[in-house]
């Protein structure tokens, strides 16, 4: 994401609309990690530590609520998940 460009893309969009109503999606991971690398308090290192422990600490709340789901079929390969899918669209 980094290479791709995010604070660049952060930057930009919190400059814009830093403040306002109706900007829940700079709360997302990834985005809020990065407004104290801009305003200067933290490193860029540091917001990225930040971005990788919640990433992973989202994913487990994920896997957790996953879990608790008794119907789901879990598949590794895309075949056996698009042949799942076939036989419930049927």
């Amino acid at each position: 994401m980094i290479a791709d460009g995010l604070v660049k893309e952060v930057r930009g969009l919190y400059k814009r609309f830093s403040g306002k109503e109706g900007a829940a999606a700079l709360t997302a991971i990834g985005y809020r990690e990065l407004f104290p690398h801009l305003d200067g308090k933290i490193s860029l290192k540091s917001a990225l530590q930040d971005i990788e422990r919640n990433t992973i600490q989202y994913a487990k709340r994920q896997m957790t609520w996953w879990r608790g789901m008794s119907d789901i079929e879990w598949h590794v390969k895309p075949e056996a998940a698009l042949q799942t899918a076939k036989k419930w669209l049927k």
